[in-house]
């Protein structure tokens, strides 16, 4: 999928599988191409870079059909043009940010999860007496975010890694580092 904004505020969601099954057949058959002239196994090359078509001064066309990209969905998004879209790998959701000085986080149906508004923040907390009170323009910035983040998940994926380390550094020879600090020292001095 790829997402994007216009100058209208609109955010557009493009099916694009059939370009990319094109462009990956393409840079097949140009790897095939390349190892039969040269006999390299193919096997061997199987994480190539991607061809872009130009080989020396010669350049490919590629041709590409209205179908090869399907627009599945799209919807007003903001009040002003939007100069800002992105992925968020983390939570798999799409951000959006507009000159109506607005962020918006969507999830990737195109439902709204969160927003920001620039420039603007929620006043404090009112203190009367010992009670802490909400001002009522607080409402209007509580709640926003609809985002469910796993963090047992990222926890346990943390500690592997620090468990990881721990063993890292346990397979280090200390004295083995140590002499060779010394010696690097002997040598500067």
């Amino acid at each position: 999928m790829l997402y994007t904004g216009d100058e209208m505020g609109y955010m557009q969601k493009w099916d694009v599988s059939r370009l990319l099954e094109k462009l990956k057949l393409k840079k097949e058959e140009k790897e095939l191409e390349i190892a039969q002239r040269s006999n390299v196994n193919l096997a061997a090359k199987s994480n190539s870079t991607f061809m872009t078509g130009v080989q020396g001064e010669k350049r490919e066309e590629i041709t590409f059909d209205a179908e090869d990209v399907t627009l599945e969905k799209a919807w007003q998004a903001h009040r002003d043009s939007i100069n800002c879209v992105s992925w968020v790998e983390d939570l798999r959701m799409i951000a959006s940010c507009s000159f109506d000085c607005n962020v918006y986080v969507w999830n990737s149906d195109g439902l709204k999860t969160g927003s920001l508004v620039l420039g603007n923040r929620a006043p404090p907390i009112k203190k009367e007496g010992k009670e802490e009170k909400e001002a009522p323009e607080q409402r209007r910035y509580k709640n926003k975010w609809n985002i469910t983040i796993d963090k047992k998940t990222r926890y346990y994926k943390e500690l592997e890694d620090a468990r990881s380390l721990i063993a890292e550094v346990d397979q280090l020879d200390y004295k083995e580092m140590k002499a060779k600090g010394a010696l690097k020292k002997g040598n500067q001095g």
